[in-house]
């Protein structure tokens, strides 16, 4: 038995229920209860991962951010765009002929080549660049065509 859960039924709980003095008792005795998501990173291991990422071949620099890919997909500008792109192809996939299931808005030319290639690093240069919003480069894709395509891109980049 780990030596936490002996701890726990040393406190007066049964291993399994919720004791509310329990955390207090392992804070006050300098022991930090286990996790339940996941590995606690020193500085140095994170700072070492970011370094690993940056080598890798798929890796294109600060511009891939999360936070401003997320900010567009939120934007007006996106959800108008992704509607447009619907109605022109009359919500129908363009690579099966599937109707009336999930659909996604698919960029020909990525998101991420355009702010690269644009220099964009802020949500309201991306708002303004005209090529992110143009309904030429979009296409109306099932769940399963848009999956494979990005599969497709992956491999012609290798």
């Amino acid at each position: 038995m780990p030596a936490y859960f002996q701890r726990k039924i040393v406190m007066g709980c049964i291993k399994g229920s919720k004791c509310p003095k329990q955390s207090n008792t392992l804070k006050s005795l300098g022991i930090r209860p286990p996790l339940r998501n996941g590995i606690r990173h020193t500085k140095q291991s994170i700072k070492l991962m970011k370094e690993r990422a940056k080598s890798r071949a798929n890796y294109k620099g600060e511009i891939t951010s999360t936070k401003l890919y997320w900010q567009l997909n939120k934007s007006f500008e996106y959800r108008q765009w992704r509607s447009d792109v619907f109605t022109r192809d009359n919500f129908t996939c363009v690579k099966c002929g599937k109707k009336g299931i999930k659909l996604n808005a698919h960029h020909k030319k990525t998101i991420v080549d355009i702010l690269k290639e644009h220099s964009i690093k802020t949500i309201e240069q991306a708002i303004l660049c005209s090529e992110l919003w143009n309904i030429n480069n979009g296409e109306t894709v099932c769940l399963e065509c848009h999956y494979e395509e990005h599969r497709k891109m992956r491999r012609v980049k290798q």
